[in-house]
């Protein structure tokens, strides 16, 4: 029996090593996908206990020795000081975050890097609410993976983009 040779162009190469990539390769997607879906959680509930004013919950969100600040100003550092930062609030601020995507570079299995958008809206007055500009910031995060397993905030650097910290 005799086989004949096919002539194969370049997007069929593409497709063709596409399909018989190595396992490794989809193992991988699939760890980073896994990752993507853990930070945003985290992303979600922490913008939740800070906008429910559940503080401890909150600096839960941080590792032990965190660093938490504004471009260009001095950090808070460890989760303590962050409670205490946060907890300090004025009673009956109302306060929601609302968060674009989180775009993702992975330096170790153990540390991601994260760039998000955030909207933020605060009131100290009263509902109903008279309507207010939000402040919109950058936040440069690092995540880390835990001995628990679970994701936390490394490091927060805030950078205004429309209104003030």
């Amino acid at each position: 029996m005799r086989f004949k040779q096919l002539a194969l162009d370049g997007a069929a190469l593409a497709i063709i090593g596409t399909l018989m990539s190595p396992a490794g390769a989809l193992a991988q997607k699939t760890r980073e996908a896994g990752v993507r879906a853990e930070i945003e959680q985290l992303n979600i509930e922490c913008g939740w206990y800070l906008d429910h004013a559940m503080f401890d919950a909150f600096a839960g969100c941080f590792t032990t020795e965190a660093r938490l600040g504004v471009t260009g100003g001095q950090p808070i550092v460890g989760r303590p000081a962050i409670r205490a930062r946060y907890g300090a609030m004025p009673a009956g601020r109302t306060v929601r975050h609302f968060a674009g995507p989180v775009h993702l570079t992975w330096e170790d299995a153990r540390h991601v890097r994260g760039l998000r958008s955030v909207s933020i809206y605060a009131s100290d007055v009263p509902a109903p609410r008279p309507p207010i500009s939000p402040t919109i910031m950058d936040y440069q995060e690092l995540y880390e993976r835990g001995a628990d397993g679970k994701w936390r905030y490394a490091e927060r650097i805030v950078t205004p983009v429309f209104g003030g910290p």
